[in-house]
């Protein structure tokens, strides 16, 4: 996906095969996709976030973080994802990730909402999304 309706597929092309690891034993794997729009029957995103990550003893061992609706096109947030790898997930590295990754979204004011507005979405969706997964 390189932009709006614009991908690097030919028009005779098509995805065959998407590989998915399986995680060690004992790894937990914590995967979302979650979005906000004006209404549900609504299929127009204000925000969309997607993770996958393994999760072993309170720390990730591995995560991968992608924004939709913040940016001309979707975006990762890797520097949000080395904050959540950096250590034990506890509310304080939660709430760090979650300005990292308002600060990497790249939304624009627009009809369908404010700049802030999509910060401000992006971060709680990951709070509510992992919010469950803290060390207490």
């Amino acid at each position: 996906y390189t932009g709006f309706y614009k991908n690097v597929l030919e028009s005779d092309q098509l995805i065959k095969q998407v590989i998915i690891p399986i995680p060690m034993q004992g790894v937990h794997v914590i995967s979302f996709f979650d979005k906000l729009g004006s209404r549900k029957a609504l299929a127009i995103s204000k925000v969309s976030l997607a993770m996958s990550g393994y999760f072993h003893k309170n720390r990730f061992t591995s995560v991968r973080i992608a924004m939709g609706s913040v940016a001309e096109h979707v975006i990762a947030a890797p520097q949000t994802a080395d904050i959540l790898l950096a250590g034990e997930l506890t509310r304080e590295r939660l709430e760090q990730a979650a300005e990292m990754l308002s600060a990497e979204a790249q939304p624009i004011d627009d009809m369908f909402s404010t700049e802030e507005y999509c910060r401000q979405a992006v971060r709680g969706l990951l709070i509510r999304n992992l919010w469950e997964f803290i060390t207490r």
